[in-house]
């Protein structure tokens, strides 16, 4: 079984790294696993978070990606989600 649509927000890299860390030993040790190949993180208005790695992985980082049904976007822009919602309808 693997987790599916998480997502964490934290402020500084450091404590982002520690609850990552959590994060996935929580879900093994529930029977969940974390596929690091389709895990991706975005960091908003932040240039100190530019690598995240999960054990031996390093997670890619990306400037939006869909949420919910939703498109976040790391500069905050709606654009990206009314495009993604207009094409949809």
């Amino acid at each position: 079984m693997y987790a599916d649509d998480i997502a964490l927000v934290y402020g500084d890299k450091a404590r982002f790294t520690r609850r990552v860390h959590a994060w996935r030993e929580a879900l093994e040790n529930g029977g969940l696993k974390l596929n690091v190949a389709k895990t991706e993180y975005m960091a908003c208005n932040s240039t100190d978070l530019t690598s995240l790695r999960i054990g031996d992985d390093t997670v890619e980082r990306t400037d939006n990606f869909r949420y919910l049904g939703s498109v976040l976007d790391a500069s905050g822009n709606i654009d990206h989600n009314i495009k993604a919602r207009i094409s949809a309808a």
